[in-house]
């Protein structure tokens, strides 16, 4: 059997610092009867306003080599717009395997295209933290509209309820979009503020094997 075709994933890193690409190699070397040992990857990728930000061709210095790792090595950054955004529009990204050894001679190479459509706004976390000292409950809720177009992210939480810190009182956490305690501390005379705080770490996933990974958390919020 021969290398007809290669497959990959494509990750928009936006939870990392700088901004980066991420891809992997999802390629059914077993079906084609080829070895990981017998291939390499390389990737060339435009930007939306045209630019070839991208282009290795050196298939002795890969993106990829499946036989070590299926996802790439290099850091290759996101492109910024003047207000240090993410570049809107089309990006073409093409993945280039070369068969070199083994099976595979003479040499061959495959290579697969996607254009990826980004049109993302990163949502601001909106936290609504309330107190009922009667029943006596605080809550904190999670109303942040995570939704981009049609595609809901799936969401992974790192909820906090703080209590005044002179009090040294150990932090409620929870994973929901809704986290309380009907623990409330009241002073005779004094303002104790209570806050609560989250991280949201937000995987969407666009379809043609295209994702977002994005970390947001917002400054705690307090309530006296």
């Amino acid at each position: 059997m021969a290398l007809t075709s290669c497959d990959f994933e494509t990750y928009f890193q936006y939870d990392q610092s700088p901004k980066t690409f991420q891809f992997k190699d999802i390629t059914n070397y077993a079906s084609q009867g080829v070895g990981l040992n017998e291939v390499t990857g390389v990737f060339e990728i435009t930007d939306p306003a045209n630019n070839l930000i991208y282009n290795n061709t050196d298939f002795t210095d890969p993106d990829i080599d499946p036989d070590v790792i299926l996802t790439s090595v290099k850091t290759i950054l996101l492109p910024l717009d003047a207000n240090g955004n993410v570049l809107q529009g089309d990006y073409i990204i093409k993945y280039t395997v070369r068969g070199s050894s083994g099976s595979i001679d003479p040499a061959v190479d495959v290579d697969k295209t996607y254009t990826h459509t980004l049109t993302y706004d990163s949502p601001t976390i909106s936290l609504n933290l309330t107190a009922n000292c009667i029943q006596p409950l605080l809550q904190s809720t999670d109303t942040t509209n995570y939704t981009s177009g049609i595609t809901t992210p799936t969401i992974v939480r790192d909820h906090e309820i703080h209590y005044p810190a002179a009090l040294n009182k150990a932090d409620v956490t929870g994973t929901g979009v809704s986290l309380e305690t009907n623990v409330i501390y009241t002073l005779k005379g004094t303002a104790l503020t209570h806050s609560s705080s989250l991280t949201s770490t937000l995987t969407y996933d666009f379809g043609d094997n295209w994702h977002h990974e994005v970390e947001l958390e917002n400054p705690k919020e307090g309530l006296k």
